[in-house]
Parts: structure tokens; sequence; C-alpha cells
């Protein structure tokens, strides 16, 4: 009979400690709730291909799309999608890998806060003005064949190209050795001239007139240069 207040007491003390743990998750979670609603912004994408690329990515098929859910996204691949508009893309700030391949994209914009990219892919859209990709500096691969690009010097600050496809970049590329700027509008290429470890170039397809530029470029094996203005190779 002794025992029975020790029990009495150590059952209430185990339902206040119950309660006292039920209170303080109820607390975390109601906390947790309010800053997620308070933080978190519903990011809207006007183009129906892009959304669907990123419902695709984050496997949120109805409902809104939070920037919380965009966060750690690394990887997205977006080809042939008839894309148009890029609005939205600039809160994809993890990405490393992006291509938007074969639609009809004109202004990268969006792009320009997309710092961690590594890989980017803008093969055959509609793209003339390359600005944007002047901030990307950790890029390593970038294709911007087939578009419609005339001037290239934004493209002066990616040091850290190892290889480029419809790109060309300044004398900072040592590393450089294969390099593809066919089916653009490019008419000046002085900018390859430092490019002295280039062994591969191919220039189809453009509107260049004079390549001199090219010619301390003396470990080069493969020039490509159809459909071009250029009247004199000597």
């Amino acid at each position: 009979m002794t025992q029975r207040p020790h029990r009495l007491r150590d059952a209430w003390s185990g339902k206040l400690t119950a309660i006292g743990i039920s209170i303080i998750l109820g607390v975390v979670v109601a906390v947790a709730t309010v800053a997620f609603s308070v933080s978190a912004v519903v990011v809207n994408f006007p183009d129906s291909g892009l959304e669907a690329a990123i419902r695709d990515a984050v496997r949120k098929q109805t409902g809104d799309i939070h920037d919380a859910y965009l966060v750690g996204l690394r990887i997205l691949a977006a080809s042939d999608r008839n894309i148009s508009n890029l609005e939205g893309i600039q809160y994809c700030t993890d990405l490393t890998g992006l291509w938007l391949d074969s639609n009809k994209i004109a202004d990268i914009s969006a792009l320009s806060g997309l710092t961690n990219l590594t890989q980017l892919d803008l093969y055959k859209n509609q793209i003339v003005d390359i600005s944007a990709v002047s901030s990307l500096t950790n890029l390593a691969e970038l294709v911007l064949t087939n578009n419609q690009i005339v001037n290239i010097s934004a493209l002066s600050g990616l040091t850290n190209l190892s290889q480029a496809d419809g790109t060309t970049v300044l004398s900072g590329l040592t590393n450089l050795r294969k390099l593809t700027l066919d089916g653009n509008q490019i008419v000046n290429i002085s900018a390859l001239s430092g490019l002295t470890n280039l062994t591969w170039l191919s220039l189809g397809g453009n509107q260049i007139a004079d390549i001199a530029p090219l010619s301390g470029l003396t470990n080069l094996t493969t020039l490509t240069l159809w459909e071009t203005n250029i009247g004199d190779i000597s």
C-alpha cells in the first residue's frame, strides 16, 4: 500500500511530460508553419512549356509552386518544350546544369542571376543579345550554336570555360581547345586572337570576311570556314 502514492505520482509525472512534449511540438510546428507562410513566395511561370519542365523536375504536377520547392534543384532539362519566356527561372538559383536547346527563346536576361551554372545549352533558339551570360563566371560548358548572335564581347569574363560550342571567349580562356561558332551572324572574330591553345575551330555559317585575327593560332589542326564571306585566306 505504501507504494501506491509513488505509482500515482509517477503516472501523473508521465502524463505531464507527455503533455509538455506535445505542447512543445505543437509550438514548433506552428512556428514552422508561420515561418513558411511568411517566407514562401509563389513562383509564376507564364510559359507553359517551362512550367511543365519545372513541375517534372520538382515532382509537383498540381498546385502552387513556391520558391522553397526550387531550393536544391540542380539540373533542369527543358529541351524542345516550345519555350519562349524564361520568367520564373531566376528563382532556380541552385541550378548547375540547364538545357534549353531547341526552343524559341529570344530573351535570356532571366538567367543572369544563376551564377552556380557550370553547364548551359542554348542551341537552336532565337537569341541575339547574350550579355546576360557575362555574369555566369562558373560556366565550363556553353552551347550557343544556331542562334542570331552578332556581338560576342559579353563572354570575355568566362574564364572557367574549358569547352564552348557556339560561342567564343577572350584570351583569358587559355584552356580552351575546341570552339564551335557555326550558324550565327558573327562578323568580327578579333576576340579569338588570344586563344593560342585552340586546336579545333569551326566558324561556318557566319558573316566573317576577315580571318587575320587567326594568324597567331599556330596550334590549330582543324579550321572550318564554310559559307562565310571570306575572299582572301592568305
